[in-house]
């Protein structure tokens, strides 16, 4: 499908995902981890086809499932 093609294909700035994050940040913030804030830092499309998005954070891979799959289906849902 040519829709599906295209949305693999499609490329976020990174100004646009760190806007997309603040956003998210504001709505709901990310549990903490082991007992500390979660400070996130910004996040960047590493690749293409399949869309790889990264989000650097202050304790490296520190994000609760749960959150990521927050912020995937908010990037899903603005851009498609």
């Amino acid at each position: 499908c040519t829709r599906t093609a295209a949305a693999l294909a499609r490329r976020i700035s990174t100004a646009e995902l760190n806007d997309e994050l603040r956003r998210a940040v504001a709505d709901h913030n990310p549990p903490a981890h082991n007992q500390r804030t979660v400070k996130l830092f910004y996040a960047t499309q590493a690749e293409t086809s399949p869309p790889l998005l990264v989000v650097s954070a202050n304790m490296g891979r520190c994000l609760d499932v749960a959150w990521e799959r927050y912020f995937l289906r908010r990037v899903r849902k603005r851009w498609g």
